[in-house]
């Protein structure tokens, strides 16, 4: 069963009690391993801990999901925008507003085919680096993050 953990802005449990809504949902279907698929911290560090603290919890299976190359990318997210879009700004902003000149040159790339991805959904706030935080020794419990709530229809920041 695949579930996720969004502590302060989504969830509003800790990591072990989620762990223990997860096992109780999962054996619903019988006996069946759970799986930690998305879960977010404010920082590379808080988001190794939150792995670490999955595994002591009992949790069978947890991935980084957002594992990202910026070099590669340019950008935070799994996303690279044409000079063109660039030219004019992104086209949706952390709090969701739309630059519609920068949406304008990003939808011609959706129409020509030639788009990788965009932050509209909030594919923002990847890394590369937490799989080499990853504690020896996890803290008790993640912290709860300052992160905005859902809003405008918008997922993340």
């Amino acid at each position: 069963l695949s579930f996720h953990f969004y502590p302060g802005f989504a969830t509003q449990v800790s990591l072990e009690e989620m762990v223990k809504l997860a096992r109780k949902q999962a054996a619903k279907f019988g006996p069946m391993p759970i799986f930690l698929s998305e879960f977010w911290g404010e920082t590379e560090q808080e988001m190794a801990n939150i792995m670490a603290q999955a595994g002591d919890a009992g949790v069978d299976a947890v991935t980084y999901w957002h594992y990202l190359d910026r070099t590669y990318t340019g950008e935070p997210g799994w996303y690279i925008y044409n000079a063109e879009t660039l030219a004019k700004g992104t086209p949706v902003d952390d709090d969701g507003n739309i630059n519609w000149e920068a949406w304008g040159e990003y939808v011609k790339t959706v129409f020509d085919e030639t788009f990788v991805g965009g932050d509209i959904t909030g594919a923002a706030g990847g890394t590369c680096n937490v799989l080499g935080l990853l504690p020896a020794v996890a803290p008790t419990s993640p912290p709860q993050t300052k992160a905005k709530p859902f809003h405008r229809g918008r997922w993340g920041r």
